[in-house]
């Protein structure tokens, strides 16, 4: 398992009418992790595209344990594991300094785009994210 940590400064954008972050926008946040987790490893959408086989979501779930605020500086921590032989799941933790703001996740299946339907992950594919 290959953590990945993302920075991010909360933003006018995030904040919803109650004066913390949307709870959209940890999605959204989600979605930016897991794509500058797959980049720096190589499994850019191109690549993806280019080998047939791409990553679509199933679910995803956010637990919200504080609120977070305008200017906040978060830190975002991720990894993936593996859960069938077409699905995976990452994992996220939120942080502001040392204190857990949020946990999530996703759950990703992996996708044929030539058959049109869902595939087993290749093993060195998966390698990329363990």
């Amino acid at each position: 398992m290959k953590e990945f940590l993302y920075k991010f400064k909360v933003t006018n954008e995030a904040i919803d009418m109650h004066g913390h972050m949307n709870n959209a926008y940890y999605f959204k946040l989600m979605q930016d992790v897991g794509m500058a987790h797959s980049n720096s490893v190589g499994d850019t959408l191109k690549v993806q595209k280019e080998r047939g086989g791409v990553w679509l979501i199933r679910e995803n779930q956010a637990t919200y344990i504080k609120p977070i605020f305008l200017d906040d500086e978060l830190v975002i921590k991720s990894w993936s594991e593996r859960d069938k032989r077409a699905t995976s799941t990452r994992f996220f933790e939120f942080y502001r300094g040392e204190v857990l703001v949020a946990t999530a996740k996703t759950t990703f299946f992996y996708f044929d785009t030539h058959k049109n339907r869902p595939m087993a992950i290749p093993d060195e594919v998966a390698a990329l994210y363990e």
